[in-house]
């Protein structure tokens, strides 16, 4: 039952900086990556008291990291050979993602600590730190910086932002959580089930009315062995959220599971009445099909 969840305007020479978040994204577009990086370099001086400096040069560094850097090298694995065209012969190799470009990937980590410090409040940060984390395998870092988060989600709620110092794009108690369960699901999935498990505990600590935690960890239970802890943990997921279609075909395998077809056939044919995709409805009209119990009638 695995189931889960990321810039300036040059005048001749003469730079300006007014409005570092309207202007940067223009000259990405549009300059070269020389004004780019002399752009980026005044800027890390005179630019340091503005959270989306840290946002957006990191953003810019992250995109440099990923590109491929050719080598003499003989290729490694998983990297890609570059052979001559006339005899055949390996003359290099092209590497790949970030660790391809570590010193530009420790640029972009050590900018998105560093705003982290001096930003505690821009969610955006805090996310994009533990996305790079995430990416490099970091995951015991990347949980620390999502935990240190919910740090100040809990105490600070309204005062949270996001890009240009903006509101959340939702309330905190929905749109944290959700930011957040991706992370927990990618902890799952990679095995790190301590940390899936820590980060769920956490969130349900400062948002406990939201239901994916809930739902996370009750696919831990299921892999640890612990069907009774399981069914718990998705009845309360589908207490939170009663109509969430995800929740509702988690609980209805749990009751088959547990020879349960009243409740698992009532779960399926909620599926039917809520609003979801195709695919999902299909599922739940062959499980019930599976049962032998005629479908509700669908809501139009």
């Amino acid at each position: 039952m695995k189931t889960v969840l990321a810039l300036l305007i040059g005048l001749g020479s003469q730079w300006v900086l007014a409005d570092f978040a309207e202007e940067f994204p223009k000259l990405r577009e549009n300059g070269k990556d020389p004004e780019i990086r002399e752009f980026l370099k005044k800027a890390e001086e005179s630019e340091k008291e503005n959270p989306d400096y840290y946002a957006l040069a990191s953003n810019y560094w992250w995109t440099v990291a990923q590109r491929p850097v050719a080598d003499t090298k003989p290729a490694g694995k998983d990297e890609f050979s570059i052979r001559d065209k006339e005899t055949g012969e390996e003359v290099g190799s092209l590497r790949t993602g970030p660790e391809a470009n570590p010193e530009i990937t420790a640029k972009t980590l050590a900018i998105l600590e560093e705003g982290v410090r001096r930003f505690p409040l821009r969610v955006d940060i805090s996310l994009g730190l533990a996305h790079v984390q995430s990416e490099l395998g970091k995951f015991a870092e990347s949980a620390a910086t999502l935990e240190a988060l919910l740090d100040v989600a809990k105490a600070k709620p309204a005062e949270l932002r996001w890009t240009k110092n903006a509101p959340l794009p939702e309330p905190a108690a929905k749109f944290i959580p959700e930011s957040m369960h991706g992370y927990a699901g990618i902890y799952f999935n990679s095995q790190e089930d301590a940390l899936c498990e820590k980060l769920c505990d956490r969130i349900i600590e400062v948002f406990p009315e939201h239901p994916y935690a809930y739902n996370l960890k009750a696919g831990l239970a299921d892999a640890q062995g612990k069907p009774d802890e399981m069914l718990r943990l998705l009845e309360i997921a589908g207490s939170k959220a009663p109509d969430d279609p995800l929740i509702l075909m988690n609980l209805a395998d749990t009751y088959l599971k547990r020879g349960d077809k009243v409740k698992a056939e009532k779960a399926l044919k909620r599926v039917l009445e809520v609003d979801t995709d195709d695919e999902t409805k299909d599922q739940a009209r062959e499980a019930l099909k599976d049962l032998g119990a005629p479908p509700k009638k669908e809501k139009k």
